[in-house]
């Protein structure tokens, strides 16, 4: 007798359907276990808006992560409750998300205005675009 397939079977089965690269497969599959794991090993139809709430507020506050990072494990997540659960958490979600990336902007344009908040980028490309490492997409 077979076992029955797991949650991160059946995620990455969703993802093999829709043609996703083997990166972003590999992206979501991690994102959708370390929810899983910061939850306690809740299964995630147990969960929903706050529990999500709850873990990307973690990732900014706690891991500091930046918020193309909070965004990818967002969507991953997203990609779970919609795709493979079929359940809706609905856009009101992204509330969170959104005022937390104004906050992380207006810091930004705070550190801009003390000659600080510059990344590094290689040679080819500071030239290529010689303001590019004190913009926000950084």
């Amino acid at each position: 007798m077979k076992n029955k397939p797991k949650l991160l079977d059946y995620v990455r089965r969703e993802i093999c359907l829709r043609h996703y690269s083997i990166r972003t497969a590999q992206a979501n599959v991690s994102w959708i276990r370390r929810y899983i794991l910061f939850h306690h090993k809740r299964h995630p139809k147990e969960m929903g808006k706050k529990e999500i709430e709850e873990f990307l507020s973690h990732l900014a506050k706690h891991r500091k992560v930046a918020a193309s990072t909070q965004n990818q494990a967002f969507n991953a997540l997203i990609f779970l409750y919609r795709q493979v659960l079929n359940l809706d958490v609905g856009d009101g979600i992204k509330a969170p998300l959104k005022e937390h990336l104004r906050y992380v902007k207006r810091l930004h344009d705070n550190e801009l205005t003390k000659n600080l908040g510059q990344v590094y980028l290689p040679y080819a490309l500071a030239r290529k675009y010689p303001t590019s490492d004190r913009q926000w997409a950084w």
